[in-house]
């Protein structure tokens, strides 16, 4: 079973880039503002945990899903497609996530389900801001909008 703080989401970050995973990672971890931090290198794997967390955790708990776009295996956007009726039914949110603000890819994501899109940030403070901001675009009041660095950051209309 997990360590769980009341109220804080969860948080799968998804990519198949090691580094970029473990520097997302790290990030997580020392911002404090999840109740669990897990990671997945693509998007087939990505489909296990998610299950395997709704299993372990409250069910009132938010998962937060931060995919890269651009995988082998299963892209970040039919992750997308594949968990909507599941986002849909629970309380998971998925963001599409790259190194490119293509404005096709962002849509394509956008259509299959993600919430959000962010560029991949290019600094750590850039990353730690990221990492803070995630839960706060669940728990406010007024639509989710991203912090001034993901300038790109869409958000979905549903």
């Amino acid at each position: 079973m997990f360590a769980l703080t009341q109220n804080k989401p969860a948080l799968l970050i998804v990519d198949d880039d090691e580094d970029q995973l473990a520097l997302l990672r790290m990030a997580a971890e020392k911002c404090g503002a999840f109740c669990k931090v897990s990671v997945a290198e693509d998007g087939l794997c990505a489909l296990e945990d998610v299950f395997a967390l709704i299993d372990n955790l409250p069910a009132a708990t938010r998962i937060i899903v931060l995919a890269d776009l651009k995988m082998p295996r299963m892209t970040g956007t039919e992750l997308a497609r594949r968990l909507k009726p599941t986002c849909d039914a629970l309380p998971i949110s998925l963001i599409g996530m790259s190194s490119s603000g293509y404005g096709p890819d962002i849509q394509a994501a956008l259509a299959a389900g993600c919430v959000a899109f962010v560029e991949k940030p290019s600094g750590y403070l850039e990353l730690k801001m990221l990492m803070t901001s995630l839960p706060k675009m669940f728990t406010e009041p007024e639509p989710a909008v991203a912090p001034d660095f993901t300038v790109n950051a869409t958000v979905h209309p549903w």
